[in-house]
């Protein structure tokens, strides 16, 4: 018996169906209603990671076992807010591949572990980077400048604003290797 398909289990009427769909409550429980619309109601949920306020960070904390569990659900994040993020939370989050991340958002952080510096640069050295904001402050110029070396070479548009009164040269001093060559298109400094 062959089994007849709704308008609704077609795949592309259904992505386009649930783009509509502004809340998040009303995503998850459109991704319960059936098995075929689960992956298209979470692909636009986890599309999204994130945001600047104190509530969306809350929600980020609540989704990292959920990403560090799921094999699939890293791979629908586009983009990634980070506000203050702790060294547990970035040093998690580094170990999580998100094969499809192109924009990365660090606002308000602090670099000065190691740790820091080894989960900010696991993060921008992801493939399908294009856009980096950072936001924040770095303790010791080398961490900097480590991060900045191990950086995809995909990075198109990059803005750093140091909250701090640091100043750090993109160009290392002589003690540093020679500058990556990252062709940007757009920088914000």
């Amino acid at each position: 018996m062959l089994h007849q398909q709704s308008a609704l289990e077609t795949p592309e009427l259904l992505d386009q169906v649930l783009s509509f769909v502004d809340a998040t409550k009303d995503l998850c429980a459109s991704a319960l209603v059936h098995s075929s619309w689960a992956h298209a109601a979470q692909a636009i949920l986890f599309s999204d990671i994130g945001g600047l306020s104190v509530e969306a960070q809350r929600l980020l904390s609540l989704l990292l076992p959920i990403l560090e569990e799921s094999p699939r659900l890293p791979r629908l994040v586009r983009k990634l807010y980070l506000v203050r993020p702790s060294s547990t939370d970035l040093g998690r989050l580094a170990n999580i591949q998100f094969p499809c991340l192109a924009t990365l958002f660090l606002t308000a952080i602090s670099i000065s572990s190691e740790a820091d510096t080894v989960g900010t640069q696991k993060l921008l050295q992801n493939p399908c980077l294009l856009s980096i904001s950072v936001n924040g402050d770095f303790v010791r110029e080398e961490h900097f400048l480590r991060i900045w070396h191990g950086c995809t070479e995909t990075i198109k548009h990059l803005s750093y604003y140091s909250s701090g009164n640091r100043e750090f040269a993109f160009v290392p001093s002589e003690t540093h290797r020679p500058p990556r060559r990252i062709k940007l298109e757009s920088v914000g400094l």
